[in-house]
């Protein structure tokens, strides 16, 4: 009977040890044969770098305050704001009552000193006066005939006209105030063009080819208020000096105006260049992140390399790809070869990664 009961616990001892073994072999598989959730990186299309936008701000292409060079009593102000003008239109009168009796004045001067030198000329020729006498009596003439140009001059400037053709965009003064010389009056701006002023960074300007001429250059205007449609416009000028607290350069570029549009100084614009052709070096390197490069334990340390995704059946997998890297950027780091657009790579934790290791896009979870 004492046997009968050893028999039986041994029974139930390997039926537990069995029971427990089955349930190892159905326990999931090791963590490392799980997909590994890693930062991804898609590889952009380096052409589409190529392209660049720039703000940019519009500015008149001529500029004008005008004002008086004498000073006076303003008799009338012929302009209103936003006005269009032409070149030579009357913008302002001074009164010129004194500065036209002084033409009468300096006149009769004149008139007196040309009698009194023709009939010195007369007197010479008969030698009835002496070269001194005749000598004093033209330079008495050459000086009234200077005042009375001077009096004439000084009446035309009792006028200010329009140097160019433009629009009023401000006026400084009302009428029949006094004014001084030199005095702001009105703003004028040009209205056949406008000028786009925007700021290039140093490492684009260094970049550029040193043949390059302004024909080459086809850059294009986006105006918010031309619902995206774009205007072509031409190089003009570059700054030589930077600014010295963003290390940029401003660049200017024409642009006609618009049929039909409200264009001022002052207001926004995009510029948009293609710097494929104007680039000393035209094929633009991939750009990705520093983290995304690697340098293998078991290789040399100025090989690179960067993990690469391919879809499997069981999911996504890595491959070590061989990659040549160009220079540090703020961006990340260049990619010279190795890799194509549309590739995704490993761009934070691929430090523990295998060749053919699963993997998943790391997604950021609510809270974390």
């Amino acid at each position: 009977m004492h046997r009968a009961n050893q028999l039986c616990r041994i029974s139930v001892l390997v039926t537990v040890c069995l029971a427990l073994l089955s349930g190892c072999a159905d326990e999931q598989p090791p963590a490392a044969t799980q997909a590994r959730p890693v930062k991804l990186f898609t590889v952009a299309d380096p052409s589409s770098q190529r392209v660049r936008e720039f703000p940019a701000r519009l500015q008149a292409p001529e500029q004008a305050e005008l004002s008086f060079r004498l000073g006076g009593e303003l008799q009338a102000l012929k302009v209103l704001e936003g006005q269009q003008v032409k070149k030579g239109e009357l913008i302002a009168l001074l009164d010129d009552t004194d500065y036209q009796l002084k033409v009468s004045d300096r006149q009769a001067s004149y008139d007196l000193t040309q009698s009194q030198f023709a009939r010195m000329q007369q007197l010479l020729e008969k030698q009835m006066v002496s070269r001194a006498e005749y000598d004093q009596r033209k330079a008495q003439f050459n000086s009234a005939e200077a005042a009375l140009n001077l009096a004439k001059q000084e009446l035309a400037y009792t006028r200010l006209t329009a140097p160019f053709p433009g629009i009023i965009a401000r006026t400084h003064v009302e009428q029949y105030q006094v004014v001084q010389p030199n005095q702001p009056i009105a703003t004028l701006y040009a209205r056949e063009s406008m000028d786009v002023v925007f700021q290039v960074p140093e490492g684009l300007l260094s970049s550029l080819r040193r043949d390059l001429i302004p024909a080459d250059i086809h850059p294009r205007v986006r105006l918010d208020n031309l619902n995206g449609e774009l205007v072509q416009a031409v190089y003009k000028e570059h700054a030589s000096q930077p600014d010295p607290k963003t290390l940029t350069y401003d660049v200017t570029l024409s642009m006609p105006m618009p049929e039909g549009i409200v264009l001022l100084p002052g207001m926004s614009a995009t510029v948009i260049i293609d710097f494929a052709l104007l680039s000393r070096n035209g094929n633009i390197p991939i750009i990705v992140p520093v983290e995304a490069v690697f340098s293998p334990d078991t290789s040399d340390s100025s090989q690179q390399q960067v993990w690469v995704t391919e879809e499997t059946d069981e999911g996504l997998q890595v491959v070590a790809r061989k990659v040549e890297v160009g220079q540090l950027t703020h961006d990340g780091i260049e990619v010279t070869s190795g890799l194509a657009a549309g590739e995704r790579v490993v761009a934070a934790g691929g430090a523990e990664l295998q060749a053919g290791q699963r993997v998943r896009p790391w997604v950021r979870e609510r809270g974390l």
